[in-house]
């Protein structure tokens, strides 16, 4: 079976009580809040699809099919693009993408490429009116083998974006200011000299930004994090940002940044016989100041894993995640408000009676804090895509909406989510065509 597919896991879904952040219980119902699902990769055999909108509502997908990288436009004038274009430069092999793109339609997309002599990696910028730019940028001079990268940028056209080199164990960055070009780097940033790998990177409106990553220090492996400025570039000092009381091996370390500069570092780590998801706040100025706890977000004796996490505007996060309860996997998020903490978690699904194939959902907002879970699931003999809408201050609705069921009792798995203005919702999905898993499509559903 394709190890992708092996994302799905079964789980139960118990009965849920109560309203608020606690969810109310659920009701599965039929929609036709969606579109029909577009094929984006036709006579392809792709994967990896993912989705980016601007503020306006259009909307851009990238994908990878046969170690080439593709996108394809949507405009709410003219609806998709008739023809995929090929960005990547690859003679032999171009994967680990990324994408980014800001409110007014510019972004970037950033990957690894092999050639001649190793891996490399590269970054090219694209605007939603006049398309990409002539040419990629090469972000690093010699080989770096290393795992897939991350970007950000933000409305102002500013970008940074981090990656990691096998032979060197070291993070490394690379920032792009408009009208200055890309800097002169790439900029060591891990400094500790151990093993450090996948890095993650986001920006504030100011041009600030933070990385975060693993790095493993001959015991365990630890969260780090280190603060960039727009006025002084990095400031070279790198903070272990787990709890050193959780004698534990972290596994990939995410980081949420809002416009205004505040946001969280969340992870998984293993803690005695359990795996747990952490989070710590903090604050960007000057410099970046953490909270001084770290919260345990999920509490359970199973296995917690596939942590995805979204900021709203107003600071508010969701992080959602599965956990196996020794029987079957079970899907949960919880929600943080910056003026009362952390909620109770919520179990997003359930159902005693069912044993489902289910994923950790996606989760996201869009400007005016309007959130959302997608996910994919096996109900029954029903594959499908669900969604479940999130509303600040009052939490999950009460109703779960089915977004498609996939033909033919075969199976896919969501790849991304992005929002865009008034609750427009572009989803991105692996469409597996063939009962072994091993042949997909890439494909993707617009809210109406």
């Amino acid at each position: 079976m394709n190890v992708i597919f092996r994302f799905f896991l079964f789980m139960a879904l118990l009965s849920l009580f109560g309203c608020g952040d606690n969810g109310c219980r659920v009701i599965f119902q039929e929609t036709s809040a969606w579109n029909t699902p577009v094929t984006l990769s036709a006579d392809q055999d792709s994967s990896g699809g993912q989705a980016v909108m601007d503020g306006e509502g259009n909307g851009l997908v990238v994908w990878g099919s046969d170690s080439r990288l593709y996108a394809k436009k949507y405009s709410v004038s003219q609806g998709w693009d008739s023809d995929m274009t090929r960005f990547d430069n690859a003679v032999l092999r171009a994967g680990a993408l990324k994408i980014a793109m800001n409110e007014n339609g510019e972004g970037v997309a950033v990957w690894r490429l092999e050639e001649t002599g190793g891996d490399f990696f590269y970054a090219r910028r694209f605007d939603m009116t006049s398309g990409w730019d002539d040419d990629a940028q090469r972000l690093c001079d010699n080989s770096y083998d290393g795992q897939r990268p991350d970007v950000s940028i933000n409305s102002g056209g500013n970008i940074l974006t981090v990656f990691s080199k096998y032979t060197t164990n070291d993070v490394y960055a690379r920032s792009y200011t408009p009208g200055s070009d890309w800097d002169a780097g790439p900029t060591v940033i891990d400094s500790l000299n151990r093993i450090s790998n996948y890095p993650k990177v986001a920006l504030d409106e100011t041009g600030n930004g933070v990385a975060v990553w693993e790095q493993y220090d001959g015991t365990y492996t630890n969260a780090h994090a280190t603060y960039f400025s727009k006025d002084t570039g990095w400031d070279g000092t790198v903070t272990m940002i787990d709890d050193p009381a959780v004698d534990g091996t972290v596994g990939q370390a995410y980081v949420l940044l809002n416009a205004d500069g505040s946001g969280a570092a969340f992870w998984d780590q293993q803690n005695g016989a359990s795996y747990e998801i952490y989070a710590r706040t903090f604050e960007t100025g000057s410099t970046i100041q953490w909270d001084t706890g770290v919260f345990q977000v999920t509490s359970s004796t199973g296995y917690t894993h596939g942590a995805r996490g979204a900021i709203a505007p107003d600071g508010t996060i969701l992080i959602s995640w599965m956990v196996m309860d020794g029987t079957r996997y079970q899907m949960y998020a919880r929600s943080y408000s910056p003026a009362t903490g952390w909620a109770a978690s919520a179990q997003l699904v359930s159902d005693d009676s069912l044993d489902l194939n289910v994923e950790a959902a996606f989760v996201a907002f869009d400007k005016d804090g309007k959130g959302l879970a997608v996910w994919s699931q096996d109900r029954e003999t029903e594959p499908a895509v669900y969604a479940r809408d999130y509303t600040i201050g009052t939490g999950w609705s009460s109703e779960i909406q089915k977004v498609y069921e996939y033909p033919d009792g075969f199976g896919g798995l969501v790849t991304s989510l992005s929002m865009g203005p008034g609750g427009k919702t572009l989803i991105t999905i692996d469409y597996f065509d063939m009962p072994d898993y091993n042949s997909g499509q890439t494909m993707a559903i617009f809210s109406k």
